[in-house]
């Protein structure tokens, strides 16, 4: 009974945790990964030369690095409005346009998981673990590649792996809770799922 008790906190935990993480649950720790520059300081700026003013703007040209980070930008708009295809489409020209941007991978692998192309996802995410080895949410990735392939002792080595990178993100804490009831763990499970519904009132994500 003791046992049925357990599992049905872990339940109930899972469901308001997945709540918190909103309908874009497998980009939440991706999507907003490449924010806007920031607007610079309150100083009024010098006004246009008249003659200046009736030139035509030259064209800014974007370096690899920026390019990359403005298509994530767009590809992550195009995820959350349930567009996957072309959301894949702008994360491949992410990584063609800046290979070495992990944000690229990263986006990149999150809709591969989503379209089912697992095996092509996985090395998406080893390739920004490459250039990158700390990156908790390529490694969040691998742990969801991992589960759904139905190895979930290594994917719960892998998720643990990512919280000690970052011990905030909220879908780490899902999906670890989500593999430890594949494994029959409810009490870990529960743990799981609480310690990410703390993050989420404090605000963490």
């Amino acid at each position: 009974m003791r046992g049925c008790g357990m599992r049905y906190a872990a339940v109930i935990a899972g469901c308001l945790l997945f709540a918190a993480l909103g309908p874009a649950a497998a980009f939440a720790e991706n999507a907003s990964a490449v924010k806007p520059a920031a607007a610079s300081g309150s100083m009024p700026l010098p006004a246009a030369h008249p003659a200046a003013a009736a030139r035509p703007a030259a064209p800014v040209k974007l370096t690899p690095r920026q390019k990359a980070e403005a298509l994530v930008r767009d590809s992550a708009v195009l995820a959350r409005e349930n567009d996957t295809d072309k959301a894949l489409a702008k994360a491949r020209q992410a990584v063609a346009a800046d290979p070495t941007c992990t944000t690229a991978y990263v986006q990149l692998g999150y809709l591969l998981v989503k379209k089912g192309s697992l095996d092509e996802a996985m090395k998406a995410f080893d390739d920004a673990l490459r250039i990158n080895p700390f990156l908790h949410t390529a490694k969040t990735g691998k742990g969801i590649i991992l589960a759904k392939k139905g190895d979930f002792q290594a994917a719960a080595a892998v998720l643990k792996s990512a919280l000690v990178l970052n011990p905030d993100p909220l879908q780490t804490y899902y999906e670890l809770g989500r593999v430890y009831e594949k494994l029959g763990k409810d009490k870990e499970a529960l743990a799981a799922y609480k310690k990410g519904l703390e993050k989420y009132k404090e605000g963490r994500d």
